[in-house]
C-alpha cells in the first residue's frame, strides 16, 4: 500500500506537484534527520543536509529513476551528502592548516629579516669604529669576498698583516657584541 502511494506521489512530483512534494517531505524528513544527526552530531548541520537533500529531490524530480524504494533512494542520497560534507570538511581543514603554516612561515621570515637587519646595522656601526686599516681589510674580506692575498696586494701589505687585521676585527666584534651569536650570524651573512 505504502509503495503504491509513494509511486503515485513520485509521479505527481515529476509533474511539479508541490503538494506531493510536501507529503513526501512529511513522510521522510524526520527519519532522515535522525539518521543525519547520528552521523553529524549537530542539529543545525543535520537539518541543513536534509534540507539540501530535499532541494535536490525537487530539482531532479523529472529525471529521478528509483530502482528499489523511495526510502532506500533517499537514504542513499543522505549517505552521499554526509560523505560529501566530511570530504569538504577535510579539504577545508587541510587548507586552513596550509594557510596557518604559510602565515606562521611568513611571520617567522619577516621576524628573521628584521632581526638580520638589526644585527647588520649594529655590526656595521661597530665596523665603523674599527681602526681605519682593520676596517678596510675586514670590509674587503667580508663584503667584497677578496682572498687574503688579493687584499694584501690591493693594500700593499703582507698576508700576515691581513690576517692580523681580520683577527683583530673579529675579536673587536666579539668583545663589543653582548651575544657572540650575533657576530657569528654577521660573519655568516657576509661570508
Amino acid at each position: 500500500m505504502m509503495e503504491h502511494h509513494e509511486r503515485h506521489l513520485l509521479k505527481q512530483l515529476a509533474k511539479g506537484d508541490a503538494e506531493a512534494f510536501r507529503e513526501l517531505y512529511q513522510l521522510h524528513w524526520e527519519n532522515l534527520y535522525i539518521k543525519a544527526y547520528k552521523r553529524l552530531s549537530s542539529p543545525e548541520l543535520s537539518e541543513e543536509v536534509v534540507q539540501q537533500l530535499f532541494l535536490d529531490l525537487w530539482e531532479k524530480r523529472k529525471t529521478i529513476k528509483i530502482k528499489s524504494s523511495l526510502t532506500a533512494y533517499l537514504h542513499g542520497m543522505l549517505k552521499k551528502k554526509i560523505l560529501q560534507h566530511f570530504r569538504d570538511q577535510y579539504i577545508q581543514d587541510n587548507h586552513r592548516q596550509i594557510i596557518k603554516i604559510e602565515h606562521q612561515d611568513h611571520d617567522a621570515t619577516l621576524e628573521q629579516r628584521i632581526i638580520h637587519r638589526d644585527i647588520l646595522e649594529r655590526v656595521d656601526l661597530l665596523i665603523q669604529d674599527l681602526p681605519t686599516q682593520s676596517r678596510r681589510v675586514f670590509e674587503l674580506s667580508r663584503k667584497q669576498w677578496l682572498s687574503n692575498s688579493e687584499i694584501a696586494s690591493k693594500l700593499r701589505i703582507s698576508n700576515k698583516a691581513v690576517e692580523y687585521h681580520i683577527n683583530y676585527a673579529l675579536r673587536y666584534l666579539r668583545n663589543n657584541c653582548k651575544e657572540y651569536a650575533l657576530v657569528a650570524l654577521f660573519i655568516f651573512w657576509y661570508s
